[in-house]
Parts: C-alpha cells; structure tokens; sequence
C-alpha cells in the first residue's frame, strides 16, 4: 500500500489493500480530516449500441410525445487487481452479458411507464412494450443495465447511457 498526501494537500491515494481503504474513511470521518481518500482501481469501458421507443407522460416538452432514439450505452467494470491474463475482464464477457439483456428487454422494445393509458391499447394490438415502475428516462435505463450486470457478478463502476450525441445520464452507487 502507498499513501501520499504530499503531492495534493487535500488528498490521501490509496493503492488498495484489503480493509484499509474502509479503516482510512472511517479515521478521516472520526478526525474530521478534509481530506479525499482515492481508491486506485482500474476500469475498462465497453460500449453497446440499441434503438428503444418511449414517451414520458406529463413532461412538458417534446418527449411527453411517442418519439424513439438510438442509443449508445458506455459500461465501466472496475477491479482493484488485474486477472492472470493482465486484465480486468475481457470485453466479449460484458458484450454477452449486457447484449442478452438488452437484446431481451430493452432493444426496439417501447418503453412505458406502468400507468400510461396507452397499454390497453398495444396489449389489445399485440405489440411489444415493457411497463416500469419508473418513468422510462435515460437515467432508469442506466440504472437498469447496472443493476443486470451487478446481479450477474460485475464490478460496475458505472454505465452512461448516450441518448443523443450531446445528452446523456450516468448511474453509479458508490
């Protein structure tokens, strides 16, 4: 383990070490330290791309409209150590696992929020549409892809979810 908190006053770098990074929080928390305790990690990205529809009902601008979008999806998986091959994990593993998802439940799929009075009318149609609890925004789909990955055993940093080329929502838990 280093700690150096010469180089930037307010900052302690940890290069992880079992239970020390948490005994570092809880002494700075406990001395009332100003400073940020910074967890080495490294983290790759993959990027997935898939076409949803959705409305948001009682927005007030364009998007309370049916209206889709193709979106790219950026996944950051983060360890503290690389595996035996010098890795994080390989990226065909993220690729499978997050493509099946979204293949299945998200991918020209519309998406709805459960009390939209538009179901009646796509069930009696037979017509493909997911209802969630959440209104289908940008940043619940993110949520949604971390959470699938956390659930299937990666270390998510975070996913960001592109909905156009300038706008785009990020979920974290940490």
């Amino acid at each position: 383990m280093a700690i150096n908190s010469k180089l930037i006053p307010d900052l302690i770098i940890v290069d992880y070490s079992g239970a020390i990074y948490s005994t570092l929080l809880q002494l700075r928390n406990a001395l009332n330290l100003n400073k940020r305790v910074l967890l080495l990690m490294f983290t790759i990205t993959k990027e997935v791309y898939f076409c949803y529809g959705h409305r948001l009902m009682n927005h007030s601008g364009k998007c309370r409209n049916l209206h889709g979008h193709s979106v790219k999806a950026a996944i950051s998986i983060q360890q503290k150590q690389l595996n035996d091959q010098g890795m994080v994990c390989d990226f065909a593993d993220i690729r499978d696992c997050v493509e099946a998802y979204i293949d299945d439940q998200l991918d020209h799929n519309f998406l709805l929020h459960k009390d939209d009075p538009i179901i009646p009318m796509l069930t009696a149609n037979n017509e493909r549409f997911m209802a969630l609890d959440e209104h289908p925004t940008a940043e619940v789909l993110s949520k949604m892809i971390y959470q699938h990955l956390k659930r299937a055993g990666f270390d998510v940093a975070e996913v960001t979810l592109w909905e156009t080329a300038s706008a785009h929502a990020c979920y974290r838990e940490n």
